[in-house]
């Protein structure tokens, strides 16, 4: 070949290379990207959130989200079974209200507490699950207000997460993301809001970046880059976010709301919250509901988990009291007439047995959320007199073997 033609040859060659290794990329990220799907399939619930102009975002109605364990949306933007808004006479209906732990996260929906209490009440008795990822309270008393004229619940059980819920409540963004929402604050023994959401300004995202969100392998990788960054610790995973050595929200984290010598912007965040749930308490006799606040035990029942938590993150445990923040919460409704229900005993003699929660990131697996389920079944029938009767199937989540 003569020097010329060589020449004439080059261009053509490497562009031939440059298309082989745009294909051998196009080859092996979608061999990434089904191998992650079926073997390692993670969690995407980009896929069910939708922005809303009051709450900061909502459930999208009708939203499917299958790869890691099943989450549909109804119409009416709850994961839950489809089911008419307005109550049918003879009914009695349960509502529950709260994040990620009533939600469900990691669990299929029909291992959620609410849905073992549906099975177990009977067909007089309506459990529905309003549950939203990340909501604080301000978010879940802006939407009942919203949906109760139309659902007329008889009773609200207001699940609340200590660890992240008071803190959600004095910010005007998701604590643990920078996803907008309402903020209140108490100003001269009012509730006020001081933050409204942001109007969002229509944006259309390019195809690209649209197919590249829904990319599974990418998450993958960006999680196991995330988690690589973390203090690991022998037969432990790595700890679930909110608990490390850095403030994840300067200057508040996880252990903040059980600080002895509480940090101005949580002493804020407590006034913020129990006037949110009197205001709950106020829309909820406004209907003729009974609410009641549950707080899900966490990083408060596991002993041995949260000791490891705090070896793992340097933490001093003497700067903290698990127990003063209940018993501020329990006050508040007791002096309101607010049903409390704290399983902290069950929770906490339980787990010396089973595992109720998924140590990555601290959210109750399928006995966690039975074990809740059986608290609020003794409560009920005790004190609203509903009779219940666990399915066969229920029984070893339930009552689990020793």
């Amino acid at each position: 070949m003569t020097r010329q033609s060589r020449q004439n040859a080059a261009p053509g060659a490497a562009k031939w290379n440059i298309l082989l290794a745009l294909a051998s990329l196009l080859i092996v990220g979608a061999a990434g990207e089904f191998t992650i799907r079926a073997f390692f399939p993670v969690e995407h619930l980009q896929e069910i959130i939708q922005y809303d102009p009051t709450l900061g975002w909502a459930l999208r109605p009708g939203a499917v989200e299958s790869h890691v364990y099943d989450i549909h949306i109804n119409s009416l933007g709850m994961r839950d079974e489809e089911f008419p808004a307005d109550k049918a006479v003879g009914t009695r209906r349960i509502l529950h209200v709260g994040d990620s732990i009533a939600f469900g996260l990691g669990v299929d929906a029909q291992w959620r507490y609410s849905d073992y209490l549906d099975r177990a009440l009977g067909d007089d008795v309506e459990v529905i699950n309003a549950a939203v990822p990340g909501w604080g309270t301000d978010q879940e008393v802006l939407h009942f207000e919203q949906v109760a004229d139309r659902l007329r619940p008889d009773i609200v059980v207001l699940n609340f997460t200590m660890m992240n819920d008071v803190i959600n409540n004095g910010l005007a963004h998701c604590f643990l993301q920078t996803s907008r929402k309402p903020r209140f604050a108490v100003r001269d023994d009012e509730l006020v809001l001081t933050d409204a959401v942001p109007a969002v300004p229509p944006v259309v995202t390019p195809l690209y970046k649209r197919a590249l969100k829904k990319s599974e392998l990418l998450v993958f990788v960006k999680r196991r880059l995330h988690h690589l960054r973390r203090p690991k610790a022998e037969h432990k995973p790595a700890f679930p976010p909110g608990f490390g050595r850095d403030a994840v929200v300067e200057p508040l984290n996880h252990w903040s709301v059980f600080e002895i010598d509480a940090k101005p912007e949580v002493v804020e965040a407590w006034q913020t919250t129990e006037a949110l749930i009197a205001r709950l308490d106020k829309a909820c006799r406004g209907v003729g509901a009974e609410l009641i606040v549950f707080p899900f035990p966490v990083v408060e029942a596991d002993d041995e988990w949260r000791r490891w938590l705090i070896e793992s993150t340097g933490t001093d445990e003497r700067r903290y009291d698990f127990h003063a923040p209940f018993a501020r919460l329990e006050s508040f409704c007791a002096a309101r007439g607010i049903e409390y229900v704290y399983p902290i005993d069950e929770f906490r003699a339980e787990s010396k047995r089973h595992k109720l929660i998924f140590e990555n990131d601290g959210h109750p697996n399928r006995l966690g959320h039975a074990l809740a389920a059986k608290v609020l079944l003794d409560y009920l029938g005790a004190r609203h007199d509903l009779a219940y009767s666990v399915p066969a199937g229920d029984r070893e989540y339930l009552y689990p073997a020793h």
